[in-house]
């Protein structure tokens, strides 16, 4: 059996057992990347979607104010793959885990250059 193979099971296990919807993102969007990579790294004796989870749950905490904290699903992604032990090296090009969050803004449009007639 693959290491893709074997991961994507143990995804699949935890994804399963639980009800929680943090917990199914996570997993979604790891088995959607998968490489033989990160599948060893996802692979490792006690790493686990819940152990991810709790570790996004903690630095959630840390910036709260309020009681109030939250971050984008790409931020909450990096913390899971910090958990993991995954790195840009580790993953698919562009794939999806931190593509928005790590993407430079687009510079200002200074206007369209555009002649009519070459669009009619």
């Amino acid at each position: 059996m693959s290491k893709i193979t074997e991961a994507i099971d143990k995804i699949t296990e935890e994804v399963n057992k639980s009800n929680d919807h943090a917990i199914q993102y996570i997993g979604e969007v790891l088995v959607d990347t998968l490489t033989d990579a990160t599948a060893e790294k996802i692979l490792v004796s006690g790493k686990t979607l819940a152990g991810a989870y709790d570790q996004m749950f903690e630095a959630a905490r840390k910036i709260q104010k309020g009681g109030k904290a939250g971050f984008s699903p790409d931020e909450g992604m990096k913390i899971a793959e910090k958990y993991f032990g995954i790195t840009e090296k580790d993953k698919l090009p562009g794939a999806r885990i931190t593509s928005i969050a790590t993407d430079p803004a687009p510079a200002p449009s200074q206007g369209m250059n555009i002649n009519l007639m070459d669009l009619l």
